[in-house]
């Protein structure tokens, strides 16, 4: 499932719990989220790297407080959602991992019941 930032995610799904899936967006953002969250991304540590597995091939890297996704250098993301947003503008595609993705669509099951 592709990600999408927080307000725009809501805005297709107003039926599940926005409670339950702000918790995933506004974690505190940090860089092993990109592997454990999104699929085809890996973390080359010997080159300090991230890698898509996409045609692009997007690399990411971090320096300080800043970080660069395709040279492009920004202000590091203090959440998951500011993390989503920069790769939105910049034309990159994530793509949630299937665990992630049904922990946004859990809260309408828990709701069910």
């Amino acid at each position: 499932m592709k990600s999408l930032v927080f307000e725009e995610f809501v805005s297709h799904f107003p039926h599940l719990d926005s409670a339950a899936i702000q918790d995933v967006y506004k974690q505190p953002f940090t860089p092993e989220l990109i592997v454990e969250c999104f699929e085809g991304w890996e973390h080359y540590e010997a080159f300090g790297r991230y890698i898509d597995s996409s045609e692009e091939r997007n690399i990411l890297w971090f320096d300080g407080h800043s970080y660069h996704l395709n040279g492009q250098a920004l202000r590091r993301p203090t959440t998951l959602n500011e993390f989503i947003r920069d790769c939105t503008r910049w034309c990159i595609d994530l793509l949630w991992k299937e665990p992630i993705a049904d922990e946004l669509f859990a809260s309408q099951y828990q709701m069910a019941v």
